[in-house]
């Protein structure tokens, strides 16, 4: 978990609204000025937020306990062994993506 983060950046933040805008409105909504500004855009330059420093115990525990739901509910799971679920199931995350409960939303 000390490895693992996220970016902070206003600019992230406007991208996700931009392409939400851009999905709901159609292609006028991406102009060729933000295209200009994504074109050259770096993460490089974003603030890095370790989960360490702000992950809390509370959605670890949330985060555990669906897992451990998905693996015991859904009859394709019933094929993975617990390695497999440590491996591919358990896991918070992905990548560099923001923390969210994104368990919930697909596991209702």
């Amino acid at each position: 978990m000390s490895k693992c983060y996220s970016y902070s950046d206003l600019y992230i933040d406007s991208l996700k609204q931009l392409k939400w805008l851009s999905a709901q409105y159609g292609e006028g909504t991406w102009t060729d000025s933000v295209n200009d500004l994504w074109y050259n855009f770096s993460y490089r330059k974003s603030l890095k937020i370790y989960d360490s420093q702000v992950i809390t115990a509370e959605y670890l525990i949330e985060n555990i306990d669906l897992a451990f739901s998905v693996w015991e509910q859904r009859p394709w799971a019933k094929h993975y062994s617990f390695d497999d679920f440590c491996k591919y199931i358990l896991p918070y995350r992905i990548g560099d993506e923001p923390l969210e409960s994104w368990r919930k939303i697909y596991f209702p």
